[in-house]
């Protein structure tokens, strides 16, 4: 078995984060875009974990959150993961509850700026 294999859904998720791909659910179905970043290999293990992302894609709270922990997760020094994960439920409900955005807009938002401050972080900056 492969790595690709044995991602599991949110694994995918973050993998297709940095590859720059949107996944969404439109009328029940997955919706990759642009496909044209995703391999081959990549986009057969999406098929595998189908049941596990429509899941998580109906459930948007739920899935920005453990995309989100799952990115904090790489971080090395655990001072660091835990004040980027306050950054993320920060942004959250911020975008939430004073921005009045819906849970998947909310998440996306508070998620696209803790990987931009993962990024920076693994480029050597500071967060």
């Amino acid at each position: 078995m492969n790595m690709a294999t044995a991602q599991t859904a949110i694994d995918l998720l973050v993998e297709l984060d940095r590859l720059g791909v949107s996944v969404t659910l439109k009328g029940g179905r997955i919706s990759l875009q642009p496909a044209s970043r995703v391999p081959g290999d990549l986009l057969a293990v999406v098929r595998e974990r189908k049941a596990d992302l429509l899941a998580l894609l109906a459930d948007p709270r739920r899935r920005w959150r453990e995309q989100a922990a799952a990115l904090v997760s790489a971080v090395a020094d655990q001072a660091h993961r835990e004040d980027l994960q306050h950054l993320f439920d920060e942004r959250e409900a911020i975008a939430s509850v004073d921005g009045g955005l819906d849970d998947d807009h909310a998440g996306q938002l508070a998620y696209q700026e803790l990987a931009a401050q993962v990024g920076t972080t693994e480029q050597g900056g500071a967060a």
